[in-house]
C-alpha cells in the first residue's frame, strides 16, 4: 500500500495509529503540531480508525466563508507537522487540502452532478405516428473532479473511489470499502436504458465540475 511509504515519513502519526509506542508519541509531539501529522497520515488512507477523530475534527473544522481563504488555512495547519517539508510532502498537502472531504463517495454523490436532456420517443400502436418528449434530469456525474484525481493518484495516498453503473440509469460512486454491496443493490435495482429513450448533454463544458461547498 502507498501510505507505508507514508508512515516513514510520519513514525510518529503512524505509531499512535497502530498503538505501537503511544507514550513514546505523546513525548514527541503534542498539541497541533501532533494533530497535524497525524491528520496527513488520516486524510491520506481512505480506511480511518477512531483514533482519527481529534485530528480530523481539528482539520474540518478550519473553515472560512471563502473556499480558497479555507484551503489556505489547512495548508498552514498541516505545515505544523514537522515532516512537511518531506520529500512528496508539499505536494500532499496541498492534494489534502483541495481533495479531502470533497472526493468521497458521499460528497460526489450529493455534489458531483451533470445535467442532461431525457428524449422518451414512442410510436402510436395504429398510425404508427412517433411522439416525443424531452425533459431536463439531473444525475451523478460519472467523472471526478480535477482536484480529486489529483488526490488520489498522488504517490501518499490510498484512496479509492470507484463509479457503479450507467450515469444515465442511477449510477453513483462508491468507496472502495462498500463497492461490491453497492454494486450488487445497483445491479437488483436497475434495469437498462428502455427502448426509445435517449440522452444527451445540456452544456458540455460543465461536464464532470462540482458544486464547491468549502
Amino acid at each position: 500500500m502507498k501510505t507505508f511509504r507514508l508512515s516513514k515519513v510520519l513514525p510518529v502519526a503512524a505509531f499512535f495509529l497502530t498503538g505501537i509506542n503511544t507514550v513514546q508519541a505523546q513525548d514527541v509531539l503534542t498539541g497541533d503540531t501532533r494533530l497535524a501529522c497525524e491528520a496527513v497520515l488520516c486524510l491520506s488512507s481512505g480506511t480511518r480508525p477512531g483514533e482519527c477523530a481529534p485530528s480530523l475534527a481539528r482539520y474540518f473544522g478550519i473553515k472560512f466563508d471563502k473556499p480558497w481563504d479555507t484551503i489556505k488555512a489547512r495548508i498552514d495547519f498541516l505545515n505544523m507537522c514537522p515532516a512537511h517539508n518531506e520529500p512528496g510532502m508539499p505536494s500532499l498537502i496541498t492534494a489534502i487540502a483541495n481533495g479531502a472531504g470533497q472526493c468521497d463517495a458521499t460528497y460526489l454523490n450529493r455534489f458531483n452532478k451533470i445535467k442532461m436532456n431525457r428524449k422518451e420517443c414512442t410510436k402510436d400502436r395504429f398510425t404508427r405516428e412517433q411522439t416525443c418528449t424531452t425533459k431536463e434530469v439531473e444525475l451523478i456525474s460519472n467523472k471526478k473532479p480535477a482536484y480529486c484525481q489529483i488526490y488520489e493518484s498522488h504517490e501518499y495516498t490510498d484512496l479509492n473511489t470507484r463509479y457503479v453503473g450507467d450515469m444515465r440509469i442511477g449510477g453513483r460512486w462508491a468507496d472502495a470499502n462498500e463497492y461490491d454491496s453497492v454494486l450488487q443493490r445497483y445491479n437488483d435495482k436497475y434495469q437498462p436504458i428502455p427502448k426509445g429513450v435517449t440522452y444527451s448533454l445540456i452544456n458540455k463544458s460543465s461536464f464532470g465540475q462540482s458544486h464547491d461547498s468549502r
